[in-house]
């Protein structure tokens, strides 16, 4: 496995459990070679994305939502090796505006992180996603000028990702990027049944690894390749040579 030593990666999840499942096996991939990762949940996903949870306890709260889930969320972080934050902004729909903006400035301006990962741009289905990474581009953008945090050090550039939508042919989702999770697939399941609230989406998580093994094995031929996960670039690659 790589050597992430060193390597800082910073995710800005829209709900509580969507890094779960659209990057647990990267993350696990990183902390494994000792790379740095912070995850940055927007909301805890409380109104839009915990239908089992409305529906299996009659009477349950908002509150008592937001505390499931942080718990959830809290467990599986732990089991990929990672950090977690919690903003509560509020779910479905969330709502961005300047001081939220902001605090996703100061987020970047804390951590610097080498790589981001966030939602894709586009996701029919669900806009909160693309609302964060609306804001997200807005605050990097922000993050690299010296007078909106006079005084803060400006960040430097970032190799920003995209990662897959549930569902990426109605998204215009065209991967140009493929991680390797083949070694960390039992600690991305792990994860993934920390999450009971949406449960139903191991199978569904499980069999898009396999698919997007399946690809990434085709394109690279090497056959050690069983489960993978998909990214779109946000800028183009810069080198000396192709890579």
């Amino acid at each position: 496995m790589s050597d992430y030593a060193g390597q800082k990666l910073l995710i800005f999840s829209a709900h509580a459990t969507d890094f779960i499942s659209k990057c647990a096996g990267t993350v696990a991939r990183y902390t494994a070679g000792g790379g740095h990762v912070r995850v940055v949940d927007l909301t805890f996903g409380e109104r839009g994305e915990c239908a089992e949870l409305w529906n299996r306890n009659p009477g349950i709260t908002v509150e008592m939502v937001k505390d499931i889930r942080k718990a959830e969320a809290a467990q599986a972080a732990e089991i990929l090796g990672a950090e977690i934050r919690f903003l509560d902004f509020d779910d479905t729909p969330l709502i961005m505006d300047r001081d939220r903006l902001l605090r996703m400035v100061d987020e970047l301006h804390e951590f610097r992180p080498d790589i981001v990962l966030t939602h894709h741009l586009e996701d029919r289905l669900n806009y909160d996603h693309a609302a964060t990474t609306g804001t997200y581009i807005r605050a990097l953008k922000a993050a690299q000028q010296p007078g909106v945090r006079p005084g803060v050090k400006v960040l430097g550039a970032v190799k920003s990702f995209m990662f897959e939508p549930d569902q990426s042919e109605f998204s215009n989702f065209r991967p140009d990027t493929y991680i390797d999770i083949t070694g960390v697939m039992d600690l991305r399941t792990q994860a993934m049944e920390a999450i009971a609230s949406q449960s139903y989406m191991i199978e569904l998580c499980t069999n898009r690894a396999w698919y997007r093994g399946y690809q990434a094995r085709r394109v690279s031929d090497d056959k050690s390749i069983q489960y993978a996960e998909a990214y779109m670039r946000f800028e183009p690659y810069v080198g000396r040579s192709f890579a």
